[in-house]
C-alpha cells in the first residue's frame, strides 16, 4: 500500500511542478475531459481492489493506471488554480482609471513608535509597498472586475483578489523623522482609497529579476498606486504582531530594523545596503522568518517540554521519598506495594498522554509563531511539515523519510499551488532533501553533535550554490564562513529574544517589574547582534565574497544535476554523466560563428537599452534608466546579459542623449571591468554626422547630429546605423519631426538616401506622435520596427497614429512592453537562418527575430498585455 501511495504522490508532484514550463493552460473543455478520465481511472482502481472477478485482469494494468491517475490529478489541479488566478481581470478600457476600493493591508505596513508616529526607519523610505486584499469596489467607480465573463461586485472569499499598492509620502509634520500617520497604513488596517490599478506585470529579460512571476507566485492579481490624500482608515485592528513591533521599536535598540526582520519577519525597514550585505554573505535566510526559524522554535519548545517533564519527575520522586521517610516501616511496605502496583498498571497510560501533550504544546507554539510571522509562506510550509511529522509520531506510523518528504511536497502543492513559481519552494525542498541525504550518507547521527552540525552546514552551503545561481544568477563565496558563524548565533538568540520581547509587550502595563530583566536580555542580545553584523559587513566588503554567475536556464539545471550526481553514491555510468553535464556547462564559453552578430533590445520599461554583440565583443547604445541612484537595467540586466553571451569587452558606448531613460546607467557601465577600454559617445562628444567606425567587420555610421553640435536634447539625439552591407539596423534615439525632415533633406542633397534604409528600425522617441512621420518611414523602409516603451506608460507610447502609420506601410511591429526582450540575429553571409529556427519565428534569408514572451519564455503565468489604448488590429507582427 505504501508503495502505491509513494508512486501516486511522486507522479502528482512531478506533473504539478511541470506547470512551471507550460506555455499555456489547458482549455476548460480539456479540463472536463481530464476530470472524466480521472473519475474513470478512480473507478478502475477501486474495482481492482473490490471486484475479485476482475482483479486478475486489472492487476497487470494497476501500475499504469496509478501513474496516469497521479499525473492527470496534478495537471488538473494546477490548471484549475491557474484559471482561477486569471479569472480576475480588468477590462482593457478601464486600466489605469480612478477607482475607490475598500481593502485590508496584509503586509508592508508602517511601524509606529511610542508617539503614534511612523518611526525613523520608515521615514527613510519615500514610498511604501503594501500587499492588500480587496474587500469591495464602490459601485459608482468607473470600473468593474470581470470574473468568469461576468462582472460581480461582491467579492467571494475563496476568490478574493490581491493587489500590490505603492504609497508615496510627501508631507512631513515638522519632524524629518516622522511621517503623517493619517496616511501611513499598518498591517491589518481596513481602509478606503482612490487608486489606479493595472494587471500584475513586469519587464521580462533573459536575465534579471522576474517581477511578474514573483507576483503570480504570491497570488497577486493587480498592481497600482494610491493617489495622494485619498487614504482613509476605516477600521484599525491591532494584532499581536503589531503590538510586538511597537514594543520592539519603543526599546530603541541599536539594531531595531534587524530585530524586526529576525523576530517578526518585517523586512521593509532594511535599506539597500543591508540587502547588499545579506546577498554578498548569503545570510538573507537568517533575517527572514523561514522554515529554519520555525524549526528552531519547535526544537526549543520540545527541549523545554522535556526539561519540564524531567523536573516534574524529579519533584515527584523527591516528594515520594520524603513521604516514605515520614512513616513507619509497615506503612512504608504497604505504600511501596501500592505504588508498585499503580506504576505497573498505569505506566502505559501515563507515558502516552505525556507524549501527546508535548506534541500538542510544540504544535501550539509552532502555530503561534506561524501567525506571528504574518502567515509567511515558507513558515506555513514548514508548519505543515511539523504537523505531518507530529501525526506520524502520535499514531506511531512507521514511515521512511522519503514518504515524509513526498507528503510535505504534495501538501504544499495542494495548499499553496502557485508557490511552485517561487524560489523559496525549491530552496526549502532542496535544503530538506540535502539535510536528509547528508545525515544518512555520512552517518552524522553517530558523530558528536558539534562535528555533525559543522559538517552539515559546510556541505549545505556548498550544495545550495547551484540553486542560488539558478534563481538569483549570483553566488556568495564567503557564505560558507558567514553561515558557520551566524547560524549558531541566530539559533541561540532567536527563542530567548522572542520570549523576552513577548514578556516586554505583555507586562509593560501590568507588571513593570518584569520588564527590566527582559529589557536587559534584549540589550545584551543587541550587543551580540552588533558584533555579528560587523563581522558580516567585513566579510561582505571582501572582493572575493560575491560573484555574478549568469547561466542560461538549461545550463543552470545542468549545474544542479551535476552537483546531485557528484554527491550521490557510486552507480553505473556515474562518470559518464558527470563528463556530459560538465561539457554542457562549458558550452557557454564556446565562441559563436564569426559571421553572426546580434541586436539585443532589452525590456527596460519606459527606457532604452540596446546592445550589439559579435564574437566576444559588444557595443552598448543607451543603458536604461536610473531611479534613486540605482541603475537596475544596466547593473542587473545589461551586464549579466553580456556575461551570459561570454562577452569580454565593451568597445563603444553610445548614449543617444543625456535623458535619464537613455543614459541612466552611464556610471554603472563606466565602472564595469568589461568596459575598461570603452570609448564613449554623446551628442556633444564624438557623435556627429559623417563619423564612421569599422568594428568587427561591421560599419557603425553616425547620421545625426551635425558636426559642432553643443546641444544635448531629444532633437539632437544620436542617430546610429549598424550595417554588414547586407543587413542594416537604424537606432534613432529620441529625434522628432524636425530632425527627421533635416535628415531626409541632407540625404537627398548628398544623394545618399539609401544610408537611411534599414531592415530593423528602433522607433524614434519610443513611438511618440512627434516622430515617425510617414515620409521618414518610407525612406527607412524597415521590415520591423521596435518600440522601447513601458507598459501603460503615462505618455501612452506608442501613439495610435504612429502604430497606424507603420501598419499602413506593412511594417511588423514589436513592443518591449508586450514582447519583452527582443533578439535579432543576423548572418553577414548567404546562409539561411530560417533553416535553424522554428516556424513561428520571424525570419528571412539572412536574419531572424525572437522575443522573450513569444518564443524564448512563453509561459501561462507570463501573459503578454497589449497597451490598453491600442487595438489588437492596429498591431501587425509575426
Amino acid at each position: 500500500m505504501s508503495n502505491r501511495i509513494t508512486i501516486w504522490l511522486t507522479c502528482f508532484c512531478a506533473s504539478a511542478i511541470s506547470a512551471v514550463f507550460w506555455p499555456s493552460l489547458p482549455s476548460q473543455a480539456s479540463m472536463a475531459v481530464l476530470l472524466a478520465i480521472i473519475v474513470i481511472l478512480s473507478a478502475i482502481l477501486i474495482c481492482k481492489t473490490r471486484c475479485n472477478y476482475l482483479s486478475g485482469y486489472l492487476h497487470r494494468l494497476a501500475l499504469p493506471y496509478l501513474i496516469a491517475h497521479g499525473v492527470l490529478a496534478g495537471v488538473l489541479w494546477l490548471a484549475s488554480v491557474g484559471h482561477l488566478h486569471y479569472a480576475w481581470q480588468l477590462p482593457t478600457s478601464k486600466i489605469q482609471q480612478d477607482v475607490t476600493i475598500f481593502a485590508r493591508v496584509l503586509s508592508g505596513g508602517c511601524i509606529l513608535n511610542t508617539n503614534g508616529k511612523a518611526n525613523a526607519l520608515s521615514a527613510e523610505h519615500k514610498t511604501h509597498a503594501y500587499t492588500v486584499e480587496l474587500i469591495r469596489i464602490e459601485r459608482q467607480s468607473p470600473i468593474q472586475f470581470i470574473f468568469g465573463g461576468k462582472a460581480p461586485y461582491t467579492v467571494k472569499k475563496f476568490t478574493t483578489p490581491r493587489a500590490r499598492l505603492t504609497q508615496s509620502f510627501i508631507t512631513y509634520d515638522g519632524d524629518a523623522h516622522t511621517i503623517d500617520t493619517v496616511k501611513c497604513l499598518q498591517d491589518n488596517d481596513v481602509f478606503s482609497a482612490r487608486v489606479k490599478l493595472k494587471p500584475a506585470y513586469g519587464v521580462l529579460n533573459p536575465v534579471g529579476f522576474n517581477q511578474q512571476q514573483m507576483l503570480a507566485s504570491q497570488n497577486i492579481h493587480f498592481t497600482g498606486y494610491i493617489k495622494k490624500g485619498s487614504v482613509e482608515v476605516v477600521i484599525s485592528s491591532p494584532s499581536i504582531r503589531r503590538t510586538l513591533a511597537s514594543a520592539l521599536v519603543s526599546l530603541e535598540l541599536v539594531n531595531t530594523k534587524w530585530w524586526l526582520a529576525l523576530l517578526l519577519g518585517i523586512r521593509n525597514e532594511l535599506l539597500p545596503e543591508d540587502w547588499t550585505m545579506l546577498q554578498h554573505t548569503g545570510t538573507g535566510h537568517l533575517f527572514s522568518i523561514s522554515g529554519m526559524h520555525l524549526g528552531v522554535i519547535a526544537a526549543s519548545t520540545f527541549l523545554l517540554c522535556h526539561v519540564a517533564v524531567f523536573l516534574l519527575k524529579w519533584l515527584h520522586t523527591t516528594i515520594t521519598n520524603l513521604l516514605r521517610r515520614s512513616i513507619d516501616v509497615g506503612e512504608l511496605n504497604l505504600t511501596s506495594h501500592l505504588i508498585a502496583t499503580e506504576k505497573t498498571n498505569k505506566v502505559s497510560h501515563v507515558v502516552a498522554p505525556i507524549r501527546v501533550v508535548v506534541i500538542f504544546i510544540v504544535l501550539l507554539c509552532a502555530f503561534g509563531y506561524t501567525c506571528l510571522s504574518g502567515m509567511s509562506l515558507p513558515v506555513v510550509r514548514a508548519f505543515v511539515l511539523v504537523c505531518i511529522v507530529a501525526a506520524f509520531s502520535t499514531f506511531k506510523w512507521s514511515v521512511r523519510p522519503v514518504h515524509v518528504g513526498l507528503v510535505m511536497v504534495a501538501m504544499s502543492i495542494v495548499l499553496f499551488p502557485l508557490s511552485i513559481l517561487s524560489a523559496s519552494f525549491y530552496l526549502s525542498i532542496f535544503a530538506v532533501l540535502v539535510i536528509w541525504y547528508v545525515v544518512v550518507r555520512f552517518n552524522l547521527s553517530a558523530k558528536p553533535r558539534y562535528v555533525a552540525a559543522f559538517q552539515l552546514q559546510f556541505i549545505l552551503s556548498i550544495v545550495m550554490v547551484p540553486f542560488t545561481v539558478l534563481w538569483f544568477e549570483s553566488a556568495s563565496i564567503i557564505s560558507i564562513v558567514a553561515n558557520l558563524v551566524a547560524v549558531p548565533v541566530i539559533t541561540c538568540l532567536l527563542p530567548l529574544c522572542l520570549l523576552a520581547l513577548i514578556a516586554v509587550a505583555v507586562t509593560q502595563y501590568t507588571h513593570p517589574s518584569i520588564i527590566h530583566p527582559a529589557q536587559q536580555i534584549l540589550l545584551y542580545a543587541d550587543q551580540c547582534l552588533s558584533y555579528l553584523l560587523e563581522l558580516l559587513r567585513w566579510l561582505s566588503a571582501q572582493h572575493f565574497a560575491f560573484v555574478n554567475v549568469t547561466f542560461s536556464t538549461p545550463q543552470a539545471w545542468c549545474c544542479v544535476l551535476l552537483t546531485a550526481i557528484v554527491l550521490a553514491p557510486h552507480f553505473r555510468f556515474k562518470t559518464v554523466y558527470v563528463v556530459v553535464l560538465a561539457f554542457s556547462l562549458l558550452s557557454r564559453f564556446f565562441p559563436t560563428h564569426p559571421s553572426m552578430w546580434q541586436l539585443h533590445v532589452l525590456d527596460a520599461g519606459q527606457a532604452s537599452a540596446i546592445v550589439i554583440t559579435k564574437g566576444k565583443r559588444a557595443v552598448v547604445i543607451d543603458s536604461g534608466a536610473s531611479f534613486n541612484g540605482n541603475a537596475r537595467t544596466a547593473e542587473n540586466v545589461l551586464l549579466p546579459l553580456l556575461d551570459q553571451y561570454n562577452i569580454n569587452a565593451i568597445d563603444h558606448v553610445v548614449h543617444t542623449h543625456s535623458d535619464n531613460d537613455h543614459a541612466g546607467g552611464h556610471q554603472v557601465i563606466k565602472r564595469a571591468l568589461v568596459a575598461r577600454n570603452a570609448i564613449y559617445y554623446s551628442p556633444r562628444t564624438g557623435c556627429e554626422r559623417g563619423k564612421v567606425i569599422y568594428w568587427q567587420s561591421l560599419t557603425i555610421r553616425f547620421l545625426w547630429p551635425l558636426p559642432g553640435n553643443q546641444e544635448d536634447s531629444n532633437a539632437q539625439s544620436c542617430v546610429v546605423r549598424i550595417s554588414d552591407n547586407r543587413n542594416h539596423v537604424l537606432i534613432a534615439g529620441d529625434i522628432e519631426r524636425a530632425s527627421e525632415y533635416a535628415l531626409l533633406t541632407l540625404q537627398k542633397a548628398s544623394q545618399t538616401l539609401p544610408l537611411l534604409k534599414a531592415n530593423v528600425l528602433v522607433a524614434p522617441h519610443h513611438g511618440s506622435n512627434t516622430s515617425s512621420t510617414d515620409v521618414f518611414i518610407k525612406a527607412v523602409s524597415p521590415n520591423v520596427v521596435i518600440f522601447t516603451q513601458g507598459y501603460e506608460n503615462r505618455w501612452a507610447f506608442p501613439d495610435e497614429n504612429v502604430v497606424t502609420r507603420y501598419r499602413d506601410n506593412d511594417v511588423s511591429q514589436y513592443l518591449t512592453s508586450t514582447h519583452g526582450y527582443i533578439n535579432v540575429e543576423f548572418d553577414s553571409h548567404d546562409s539561411a537562418l530560417c533553416q535553424s529556427k522554428s516556424d513561428n519565428v520571424h525570419c528571412v534569408s539572412r536574419w531572424a527575430i525572437e522575443t522573450q514572451r513569444t518564443h524564448r519564455q512563453k509561459r501561462w503565468y507570463l501573459p503578454a498585455y497589449h497597451p490598453s489604448h491600442l487595438s489588437l488590429l492596429s498591431l501587425k507582427s509575426d
